[in-house]
């Protein structure tokens, strides 16, 4: 959540100029980045929700494109992220995380209800407010689970971007990473990051975008846009006015106007001041109350001095990792009053909290703190239905009576019918392929044997750079039709053309043969153009001969050529890390 309203005193219009692909002040720095905003921004995206829901389990796509996104923008700049995974719980926000779950639960509850209900389907394809509460309810109920967050790690990990754990707030750990130099910047919208003391902070990031718009917000440029005379505060003023603001970590007071906590810091900050901060705080806080529910007003704030220091405290020492010694601790973000413990400052002892968890495991994130649990693997693909012994690809089993066709993503829904040999429109919305699917289980489609190798798990993942195929001895290329058509049907295939044609269909009008025949040989896939070469390749670091194709493709008759890559074993096994 961050601050209440302090990211738009900071950045007072919505506009994006800088991106993160090009920005200058972030080239080629180490930039840390706060995952749990980049997931919960993705599962609040419709499609990341309903993919979410599915059942059984599959990796999330939406996680995994905004991943490869902010890669690619990385890639652009040459920058490294330093990705931070939140740790454990703590009692300062033992109450906000209750609420959320409670939400969370609630919302998850009902749309159990919901999805109970006979003919569920035809019911939320009739009525479009029955359909937006249902995708309301879905988008409530999501959680950053131990998969998603797996899903994520694995992306940023396998393009070469670090990967820590923090003890407990990720946001504390990213601060502490730019105040002690292991980071130049930082990634999130949590606007308490730049209060405790973030230099360069990176607001606004538009995934969506091709190059990362976002606006980038200097300490030193912005921090007189909160008021007047906030360019002459130190970080504890803008600790002190966040936490009059409301947090993560304490509540505004009820309907407590702007203007009052204006003065308060007005007169705390005049060097003439004699009044102290407690007398400040308990006169603003007479006769206040914390928010209650329903926009009601709470219990009596008798305790909001104590909490207001509670909450500097925490902003200022709270727990982190801390590496630099060659020896992982943990320790305070900045240093501890004298003669001070962690609980008369921050209201707990992470020690204690922490003493059953291995500190090296929770910050290689072999472990994720916050679950007590290792780090899960990939989401297991499911069994085949006719043979125990093998896989299908996800999507190819789709629980639709857990989750109705019509709020199904429709990615999930196009893998379904293609893995079930039922042809379909790219470009078909939710509801058209809703229908298909209704169809398709009404004539009991069975799963399509050539549609499921054709996306197995081999080639699953065959979008690959050519500059991955290593190449251990000199290629021969052999250029001869004939051959790499026997390479590929392992017969002898004739040569086909318009007298071959001829001789088959007898002389006379093919005039459309030979066009339909022109057609293809110089359109997607140009056959004369086939190669093929027989090498020593390096796999996982091992030696082993394999037969490569190649030819050229245009995705229309009029669009620039470029050349497929399919690399095969001896034994025809598909290469698909080296293929592109």
């Amino acid at each position: 959540m961050g601050v209440n309203a302090l990211s738009k005193k900071l950045r007072p219009s919505g506009e994006t100029p800088d991106s993160v692909a090009n920005c200058p002040l972030l080239k080629g720095k180490r930039i840390g980045l706060d995952l749990s905003v980049l997931l919960h921004k993705a599962l609040a995206n419709i499609d990341g929700a309903g993919e979410y829901h599915v059942k059984p389990a599959i990796p999330n796509s939406v996680v995994q494109e905004r991943c490869n996104r902010l890669c690619s923008y990385a890639k652009a700049n040459n920058i490294k992220y330093v990705v931070c995974v939140d740790g454990k719980y703590h009692p300062m926000k033992a109450a906000e995380n209750d609420a959320r779950k409670a939400d969370r639960d609630k919302a998850q509850s009902e749309l159990d209800a919901l999805f109970r209900t006979n003919d569920i389907n035809n019911i939320l394809t009739s009525d479009k407010k029955k359909l937006n509460e249902a995708l309301k309810l879905m988008k409530r109920s999501v959680q950053v689970t131990p998969d998603v967050i797996a899903t994520a790690v694995r992306v940023f990990k396998e393009n070469d971007h670090e990967v820590h754990g923090a003890p407990f707030e990720a946001d504390w750990q990213l601060v502490f990473w730019e105040l002690s130099g292991f980071t130049g910047a930082t990634i999130t919208i949590d606007s308490d990051i730049w209060a405790m003391g973030s230099k360069v902070y990176v607001d606004l990031l538009d995934y969506n975008s091709a190059e990362g718009k976002c606006k980038v917000l200097e300490r030193d440029d912005v921090k007189g846009n909160i008021m007047q005379g906030s360019s002459q505060w130190d970080d504890k003023h803008f600790v002190l006015y966040s936490a009059l603001c409301g947090c993560d970590f304490i509540k505004r007071l009820f309907r407590l106007e702007q203007k009052k906590i204006d003065a308060l810091m007005t007169q705390y900050t005049d060097p003439n001041n004699t009044v102290a901060l407690d007398q400040l705080l308990t006169e603003l806080s007479e006769g206040q109350h914390w928010p209650g529910g329903n926009k009601k007003p709470g219990d009596p704030a008798t305790d909001f001095v104590d909490r207001v220091h509670k909450c500097i405290g925490l902003m200022t020492h709270a727990p982190v990792f801390d590496y630099r010694e060659d020896k992982l601790q943990i320790v305070p973000m900045k240093p501890l009053p004298q003669d001070k413990e962690w609980s008369d400052v921050i209201g707990f002892d992470p020690i204690q909290i922490f003493s059953d968890t291995p500190l090296e495991d929770s910050y290689r994130v072999d472990i994720l703190a916050r679950f007590d649990a290792p780090l899960p693997p990939p989401i297991a693909r499911q069994q085949h239905p006719n043979d125990s012994n093998r896989v299908v690809p996800h999507a190819a089993i789709v629980d639709f009576d857990h989750m109705p066709p019509c709020v199904t993503p429709q990615a999930v829904q196009r893998m379904w019918l293609y893995y079930h040999g039922n042809p379909h429109p790219k470009g078909a919305s939710r509801m058209a392929l809703s229908e298909q699917v209704v169809r398709g289980r009404l004539l009991g489609l069975q799963l399509d044997e050539d549609n499921i190798k054709d996306t197995d798990s081999a080639t699953s993942n065959s979008y690959i750079s050519i500059d991955g195929i290593k190449v251990l001895a000199p290629v021969e290329w052999s250029t001869n039709g004939d051959e790499a058509v026997r390479a590929v049907r392992d017969e002898k295939t004739p040569r086909i053309n318009s007298a071959y044609i001829g001789s088959t269909f007898g002389e006379g009008k093919n005039g459309i043969r030979d066009r339909s025949w022109l057609r293809f040989v110089s359109g997607h896939m140009n056959v004369e153009t086939l190669r093929v070469a027989i090498c020593k390749v390096e796999v996982d670091g091992e030696e082993q001969m394999a037969r490569i194709f190649e030819m050229k493709v245009t995705p229309s008759m009029k669009n620039v050529v470029y050349s497929v890559y399919l690399v095969f074993g001896m034994d025809g096994t598909f290469l698909n890390k080296l293929s592109r």
